[in-house]
């Protein structure tokens, strides 16, 4: 089953949680742009599920991406590769045991009963199949991809998420001007609250603030562009997020809008760079950033497979029954899930960034992304040059076959002047050297 997202960006995820494979396809991304598959991996590394963890599901699973290879018709590792209009990936499923799921028992607090009643037969759903948090892998690909994009026109371009509650636990602080500087919860000082959740065989949630920062004024627009919805759109796509709020949220329907508005403190033009004295807003305004930070806070329910008996309905037999998980779940997932809130932000940023005409990106550094944008659109360039070359050769290359098998002269003078003539002089010389070179292929011959 296959779910997309369709904006600058197009993204389409298929596959299951207990399928062979998860695939990814992410198109629309601005050409040439070298990506690090080690990068993507480290993102990667912070959702995996670990024995570190006491939290995580037991699940393990090793997670390489493997970028589809036109060349040679399959998946492969790369740990260097430039960004092409279209990139696919795929994820091996290989640690499932579709025995623990029992799915005439529906489990409370899923999708299976809805699902069931939809799909019918024609989805594998154990382990929530496409609508299980496994998916999110392939989120978080397309956002490390995102990222280092991102960075390529933007070098000041941060971005990260941090747990600031786990259940009863909140931190005690926030910081929306400087959000990097917010105090996140550590497991290890939650300790006993952690091992009394475990004990009573149930599970918790938690909340998770994500910030951007480096970003220029004017990403986003009115009404349905506005970067908030295609925000909104992203982060709800991540199965079990409940809420959001930008910047002070919720709490800025609480106070007067004195207390609420952001006092300007400066303004540059020639950078358009604002300066705020606090961030309520989040680093939003009306759909549109400000070059102050993004800050977002998610929330997530608790895990909804629990070792507890709860009551369910046998869909076989129609009547009530009593059932309990017994797959490998996370007590609280939302401790590895920091990074695809992350991958979520910057994809929407992204998506947002390739809204101007033509690719042309709008930055709080121009002058040096000016360079870089340039230099880039050269690069493309100079490849679509090279092909057309290559292409114009072969078929001098059978030009001169043509000759030899006619025993044709190599020169044609009246040719070469015909060509010439439809040449701007400034570029006359150019083309003399790619006709001399088509005669020396000939001359191969």
């Amino acid at each position: 089953m296959e779910s997309s997202f369709i904006e600058n960006l197009k993204i389409k995820i298929s596959g299951g949680s207990h399928e062979e494979a998860i695939y990814l396809e992410i198109s629309g991304l601005p050409e040439g742009i070298s990506i690090d598959m080690q990068k993507i991996e480290k993102l990667l590394g912070k959702r995996k599920a670990s024995s570190i963890n006491p939290l995580s599901t037991t699940r393990i699973e090793k997670d390489i991406p493997l970028l589809y290879s036109e060349e040679i018709g399959e998946y492969e590792y790369k740990s260097i590769f430039p960004s092409k209009k279209t990139l696919k990936f795929k994820v091996l499923n290989e640690n499932v045991k579709s025995s623990d799921y029992d799915l005439h028992l529906p489990r409370p607090g899923h999708c299976d009963l809805p699902a069931i009643h939809k799909y019918k037969n024609t989805l594998n759903l154990n382990g929530g199949g496409p609508f299980s948090g496994r998916m999110t892998i392939m989120l978080v690909i397309a956002g490390a991809i995102s990222i280092q994009i991102i960075e390529h026109f933007y070098p000041k371009f941060k971005i990260d998420s941090k747990l600031i509650s786990l259940g009863s636990i909140e931190s005690k602080g926030i910081d929306y001007m400087h959000p990097e500087n917010s105090s996140e919860i550590n497991l290890i000082d939650a300790n006993n609250y952690l091992n009394e959740i475990i004990n009573s065989k149930d599970s918790i949630g938690g909340s998770i603030l994500t910030y951007a920062t480096g970003l220029p004024i004017g990403l986003g627009g009115p009404i349905f562009n506005r970067i908030n919805s295609t925000i909104a759109k992203l982060i709800f796509s991540i199965p079990g997020a409940k809420a959001l709020e930008f910047g002070n949220g919720i709490k800025a329907s609480k106070i007067s809008g004195s207390e609420n508005n952001d006092i300007y403190a400066s303004y540059e033009e020639n950078t358009g760079i604002i300066k705020t004295y606090t961030n309520n807003c989040g680093g939003l305004q009306g759909g549109l950033t400000n070059s102050m930070p993004i800050v977002l806070t998610t929330h997530f329910k608790p895990t909804s497979s629990i070792k507890k008996e709860q009551q369910t309905i046998d869909i076989k037999e129609g009547r009530i029954a009593v059932t309990k998980t017994a797959g490998r779940h996370d007590i609280a997932f939302v401790t590895r899930v920091s990074p695809v809130v992350t991958s979520a932000l910057a994809i929407a940023i992204l998506d947002k960034i390739l809204d101007y005409a033509d690719n042309k990106i709008l930055s709080s550094d121009n002058d040096k992304n000016i360079l870089e944008k340039n230099r880039l659109e050269i690069d493309k360039i100079d490849k679509e040059i090279i092909s057309l070359l290559e292409e114009r050769l072969n078929l001098s290359k059978e030009i001169g076959s043509y000759k030899k098998e006619h025993s044709l002269e190599i020169l044609d003078q009246n040719r070469e002047m015909e060509i010439l003539s439809n040449i701007p002089k400034d570029m006359q010389n150019i083309f003399k050297e790619i006709i001399t070179l088509s005669k020396d292929k000939q001359k191969q011959l």
